[in-house]
């Protein structure tokens, strides 16, 4: 049932994502607090959200969408998360993070 509502997570982190425009405020209003209420709910089931960004990509566990060159970061360090894993009751890696 968890991985069943990982697509429902990823639909709401893009819809959040997206139109950051002045005229969807209350939208975003309501679905800012739908998907708070979403995850709090499945965190006090045992489900664990997982943001890799900042530390060393690994090929076993991540999947690379892209690649950029920075002086910024070290080389091989995860810039930006585009699917984060869930972790359910510490078992993690219910799919690859898409990096």
């Amino acid at each position: 049932m968890i991985e069943g509502l990982i697509p429902v997570i990823d639909g709401f982190e893009h819809a959040l994502a997206a139109h950051r425009e002045s005229e969807y405020d209350n939208y975003r209003k309501g679905f800012e607090l739908i998907y708070k209420q979403l995850l709090e709910n499945l965190t006090k089931l045992g489900v664990e959200r997982i943001d890799p960004a900042g530390k060393s990509f690994d090929p076993h566990l991540h999947q690379a969408v892209d690649r950029s060159e920075t002086k910024d970061h070290a080389d091989g360090a995860i810039l930006q998360v585009f699917q984060p894993d869930i972790c359910f009751m510490g078992a993690c890696c219910v799919r690859q993070w898409c990096v």
